[in-house]
């Protein structure tokens, strides 16, 4: 061995993400093993919380952005091209709240664990 550190790389089929390098979870990450003691579960999971943070402002400021392009071509339309577009902007509007929801749904879960996480390896200090 040359003596330079290697940093951790993920098989080319997981997607990371480019600032945080998020991999997922491994059997050596568990709870109770060597290396989550060590930082390298929690870490990750806390800095997934932060992307998660940042992807749903971003979500919502784009869908935001898009509801309000929408709505202003919506009001220049009459007849029949209205009606159509009034569903295609109904259907929109429920796949962007489901799509918020699921982000949400995902943090909650990230929190949860995290916070779990956290509450055993106190248990584990005392």
């Amino acid at each position: 061995m040359s003596g330079r550190l290697c940093r951790r790389r993920a098989p080319r089929h997981v997607a990371t993400h480019p600032r945080t390098r998020i991999y997922p979870r491994t059997r050596n990450d568990e709870p109770g093993s060597g290396n989550a003691g060590a930082g390298g579960y929690p870490r990750r999971l806390a800095e997934a919380t932060v992307v998660l943070v940042e992807l749903r402002a971003v979500v919502v400021e784009q869908f935001d952005h898009a509801d309000a392009l929408l709505t202003q071509a919506r009001q220049d339309w009459r007849g029949a091209p209205a009606q159509v577009f009034g569903g295609v902007y109904a259907g929109w509007q429920a796949a962007a709240a489901r799509l918020r929801g699921d982000l949400d749904r995902i943090y909650a879960a990230a929190v949860a664990e995290f916070e779990a996480l956290l509450s055993m390896n106190e248990t584990d200090d005392r």
